[in-house]
Parts: structure tokens; C-alpha cells; sequence
């Protein structure tokens, strides 16, 4: 991994030829603002003050542009956004991890060889920006009920007949924590938003982990929607 703090670049290449063990995701190479439950401090930026009370929280824009440079085609991958949605105990208790009661969202841009989680719930039409253009998004919603290593419910929307490999892409995450309230099984909206996390998932079935991708130019635009 590669980093250029002053070019807002991050560049992430593996070239493994015997990946053990074979998991559905070995990794998570990733950029947030805010917290990851597990984390000790908040990293802050650009106006937006993470953890935000989910019945309260404001609009803002996630901006950034992704490609997915090179992706052996036997390897297990997504580009996804990852969040925490957790209870009061652990957004102001660093270090707590999640469990029972607490809800961790996806948003998928791209896949290959891969589903989210769970089943199949539903659907969601939602307005993101694609290389500048607004498009009204087909999503597909998987819930898992309880994640086997940790107990917290699991929502993820992702792509249905669309992806996005290479370009640039902005929404606002609030529109997809509203849509999570349609199918979560429990109460959160006495629940904080934590973070917001930029990476892709990758796994292998065969042994096999090839790819590069590079992230930059990403920003938030507090109290701004599309």
C-alpha cells in the first residue's frame, strides 16, 4: 500500500500466489473518516463530526474517484463502502466492539464472484453521481440477522444491473441510512453513525490474489445532499 498525503492518492497492490486459509474475504484495504468501532479516536475532517445521532444527523456528500486498475478474475471482490450504526454505550466508548443491537451497512459500487451477506430482502432506488452524471441507482438489500463472529445485524445494498470499476462517484450516506431504517429489525434511531469507510473486499478461492486499485480525491461536503 501506498500512500501520497499530498496528492490525496492511496494505491493498494497484492500479487499473492498461495493465499491461505481460502476465505470469502481475506482483507479490507480501506480509507474512513470517523471512527471503526474497534478504533481509539475519532479522525475528523472536512466539518463532519463524527459519531452523528441517526435521528438528528444532516445530509452530506461522500465525493471520490476509484479504479480498479488490475483484478485477476478467479479473485473475490467488491469496492464498498463499510459503516457502523452502533448504541450511545459504545460511539462515546472507544475500543468497544460491536454486538447485539448495533448494525453495520454497506454500500457496493462494483463485485465479482460475490454476494453480500445474508438473503436478499429487498430493493432501492437511489440517486448517486457517476463520472458527474446523477442517475437514480437500482440497489439490491441483503440483511444477515446476526453476523456469526460478533451478533450486530448486517445491511448491504448493492449494485443491480450496474457497477462502477473505474470513475468517480458521490452520494449522500444519509439516504442510505434512511433506507436501512425499512429493514433493520430494531430500533436505531437513538443510534450514532461512527463512520464512513472507502476500501474493497477481496478474497480467493483459489489460492490466487492479483489486483491494484488506487483511490483519490476524497472528500466530504458537510450539510449538502444531491
Amino acid at each position: 500500500m501506498i500512500i501520497d498525503s499530498q496528492g490525496r492518492v492511496f494505491r493498494t497492490e497484492i500479487n499473492i500466489t498461495n493465499a491461505y486459509p481460502l476465505n470469502r474475504v481475506n482483507g479490507y484495504p480501506e480509507i474512513y473518516i470517523g471512527r471503526k468501532p474497534w478504533g481509539s479516536r475519532y479522525a475528523n475532517g472536512f466539518g463532519v463530526e463524527f459519531p452523528l445521532k441517526i435521528s438528528n444527523m444532516s445530509s452530506f456528500i461522500v465525493s471520490f474517484y476509484i479504479c480498479v486498475e488490475s483484478l485477476d478474475p478467479s479473485v473475490i471482490f467488491n469496492i464498498a463502502a463499510d459503516a457502523w450504526i452502533v448504541r450511545e454505550s459504545i460511539a462515546f466508548k472507544p475500543s468497544t466492539p460491536p454486538s447485539n443491537g448495533d448494525l453495520e451497512i454497506m454500500v457496493w459500487l462494483y463485485r465479482q464472484n460475490l454476494n453480500p451477506a445474508g438473503r436478499k430482502i429487498g430493493e432501492e432506488t437511489l440517486p448517486i453521481v457517476i463520472n458527474g452524471s446523477k442517475v437514480n441507482a437500482t440497489f439490491e438489500v441483503w440483511r444477515e440477522d446476526s453476523v456469526s463472529w460478533g451478533g450486530w445485524q448486517y445491511i448491504a445494498f448493492a449494485p443491480k444491473g450496474w457497477g462502477v470499476r473505474c470513475g468517480t462517484v458521490a452520494y449522500d450516506p444519509k439516504l442510505f441510512v434512511k433506507a436501512s431504517l425499512k429493514y433493520v429489525t430494531f430500533d436505531i434511531t437513538n443510534h450514532y453513525l461512527l463512520d464512513w469507510e472507502i476500501g474493497t473486499e477481496w478474497g480467493t478461492r483459489a489460492g490466487v490474489a492479483s489486483f491494484m486499485w488506487i483511490i483519490r480525491d476524497f472528500i466530504i461536503v458537510p450539510c449538502a445532499t444531491l
